[in-house]
Order: structure tokens, then C-alpha cells, then sequence
């Protein structure tokens, strides 16, 4: 798992679409932490289902080794995730949750419940390592503190061979790098201490809220730069002793929140060595336009894959893949990870 590169991936349409469409060799060189959500509300599923989701990732991603950890939006979970959190009896329902996969080659965080106890904790670790090897330790990295001391606990369970470290900084302003790459090294600082885990990983996305913010670029074009790259770099410079993978939230931006659809205007991104993106209204040529348009300036740069293969399509052909939001978002995660990978 040396150096594999660590896309933080929610468990949604979009992203298991993306994920669907990765060449096998693609696949070997990455290692997704996905943050598992609940599947969609149906009649028969009114809250979604943890489970239901489960299996499609295994169905998409289950032969090749991934981070599962939970995600913690509120309106992406439901009563059984919340559960998956108890600390009773070591984390029992995340543990029962996880031996229905015991075949898979998952990586499984280890939980913390708010005030937890280090017995608990270190009983789910120690059951944890026994089903599947190792452990992963998530959190933002301003909770360095905490997560160092929770790899203390782990260790009296397991060695540190066993266990992956992964911090967060979330989105990285425009100009910003300088001073996310501080908050990022610290947190590495303050949770490695005498004992440096098998892997480090810090995940960021450059990818903003809006794409037509001040900065990013106007209501038809933008462009700007891919940070995410460049954080990873100056780390690896600055703790070469280290194994720490690159990790982003390939292309997304990593908090969610709710969107009107009937309000979108269709957009294509590229991804070269930057991102780009052109948008136009359904009336002025809508997703045909942009796939052209954007085709014309990136197609010569952009990475073979299935992504680029719709982009070309629309582009050359006229033929659109799809026309939901949902759809070209896949497209820029596929184009996001075969680049990554190939950088």
C-alpha cells in the first residue's frame, strides 16, 4: 500500500459511478477511504439503508483493498449509522456491521464515540486487527491531539505496521496554501510522536463551493489550480522519513450541501494540470455547449478514460452520456483519479 494514492469518497451515486467506470489498473494504484452513507429513500426504505449501500460498494469497488469509515452529514445518514458509533461493548454493532464483510480486503476505521472509553476503544481494535489486519484513524486536523492519543490506545492493541493515520484540512482557499500547509504539517507533528504509523495521509480539496466565486472564474468559463497536488508534494519534501500517501476528495468539495437541481446550470470540468469548467444554459446550448467548448481548449491534455470518453462524445459526436447533475460530476471524479494515478 506504499505511496497508493487516497481519494475520500462518499458513498453516493456520483461517486460509485465514477468509481464503476476506473480501469483495473487504475484500481491497483489507489486506495479509497470511503465515508459510508445511506442508500436512497424508497417506499420500502423510507430512512435509506446502511446496509443497501454497503453492497453496492462492494459491487462496484469489493475485490480491491479500501478505507471504510462513516459519514457524519446529517442528511446523507440515518438511525443504523448513528448506531455504528455506540462504544457499548466495544463498538459492537460497528464490529457485527463489518463481519458481513469479513472476505473483503477493507480497512476499517476504528470509531470514537465523544467521551469515549479507552477500554472500548481498544477492545473494537483489537477486533478490528484480528478480521482484517489493520486499522485506519480518521479526523480533521485540527483534532491532532486526540487523534494521537487514540493511536496510543491502539497501540497497546496492535503495531503500528497496523495502523493508517489520516487528517483532514477540507477545502484549501484560492491563495490559501501556505497556510493550510502549516495547519497540515503541525497536525503531522503533533500526532506521528515517538511511534509513525504505516501510512500518514492529509486530504484537502481546492474544489469550492460555487465555481463562479470571485476567483474561480465567470457564469460561463473558469479556470484554477489543482492545490491538493502541491500540499502532498511540500509534505513528503518536509517529513521524508515518512510514508504519507497523497489524499484529496477528488474534485469535490468536501462539505455537502443541499442544491436545487431545477436551478443548475449544466456544466463540463476538465482536469489537466488545473481545473476548468465551462456552463451554459439549457437556452444558450446547455451541456452540448460546454462539452465542446471545453473540449476544444483541454482535449489534447486530458487523461484517457471513461470521463474524457463522455466528454469527447458530447463534444464530436452530439451524444450526451447523460444530463443530470449527477452524471457530470461522475465524469469529473473518473477524469480527477485516472489523473491523479498517471501524475
Amino acid at each position: 500500500m506504499s505511496r497508493k494514492y487516497v481519494p475520500v469518497l462518499k458513498t453516493t451515486d456520483s461517486e460509485l459511478r465514477a468509481l464503476k467506470f476506473l480501469t483495473s489498473e487504475i484500481k491497483s494504484h489507489i486506495l479509497p477511504a470511503f465515508e459510508l452513507t445511506r442508500s436512497r429513500k424508497t417506499k420500502g426504505l423510507p430512512d435509506g439503508s446502511a446496509t443497501r449501500r454497503m453492497e453496492q460498494v462492494i459491487e462496484v469497488y469489493g475485490r480491491n483493498n479500501f478505507i471504510l469509515d462513516l459519514s457524519t452529514e446529517s442528511d446523507l445518514i440515518n438511525e443504523e449509522i448513528i448506531s455504528f458509533f455506540d462504544q457499548d461493548d466495544g463498538y459492537r454493532n460497528w464490529i457485527n456491521f463489518l463481519s458481513g464483510y469479513a472476505e473483503y480486503p477493507i480497512i476499517p476505521c476504528a470509531l470514537y464515540e465523544e467521551d469515549g472509553t479507552k477500554a472500548d476503544f481498544c477492545a473494537q481494535v483489537s477486533s478490528l486487527v484480528s478480521s482484517f489486519g489493520k486499522i485506519c484513524i480518521r479526523g480533521g486536523a485540527t483534532d491532532a491531539i486526540l487523534i494521537r492519543q487514540l493511536m496510543i490506545w491502539a497501540l497497546e492493541a496492535t503495531s503500528p505496521d497496523n495502523i493508517i493515520v489520516g487528517g483532514s484540512i477540507y477545502f484549501i482557499p484560492r491563495g490559501m496554501l501556505p497556510n493550510y500547509e502549516a495547519i497540515a504539517s503541525q497536525f503531522i507533528q503533533d500526532t506521528v510522536g515517538n511511534y509513525a504509523p504505516h501510512t500518514l495521509f492529509v486530504s484537502s480539496s481546492a474544489y469550492p463551493k460555487y465555481v463562479v466565486d470571485t476567483g474561480y472564474g465567470t457564469d460561463s468559463a473558469g479556470a484554477f489550480d489543482a492545490t491538493e497536488f502541491a500540499l502532498t508534494d511540500n509534505l513528503v519534501r518536509r517529513f521524508p522519513n515518512l510514508n504519507i500517501a497523497h489524499s484529496d476528495y477528488a474534485s469535490v468539495h468536501p462539505i455537502r450541501y443541499a442544491t436545487n437541481a431545477r436551478g443548475w446550470v449544466p456544466r463540463v470540468d476538465a482536469i489537466t494540470d488545473r481545473y476548468s469548467f465551462r456552463r451554459y444554459r439549457e437556452a444558450d446550448g446547455g451541456y452540448a455547449r460546454a462539452a465542446r467548448e471545453i473540449y476544444s481548449a483541454s482535449g489534447t491534455s486530458l487523461v484517457e478514460c471513461w470521463g474524457t470518453d463522455q466528454i469527447r462524445n458530447a463534444a464530436l459526436n452530439g451524444r450526451l452520456g447523460g444530463r443530470s447533475p449527477s452524471f457530470w460530476i461522475s465524469v469529473r471524479i473518473n477524469q480527477w483519479i485516472s489523473r491523479a494515478v498517471s501524475r
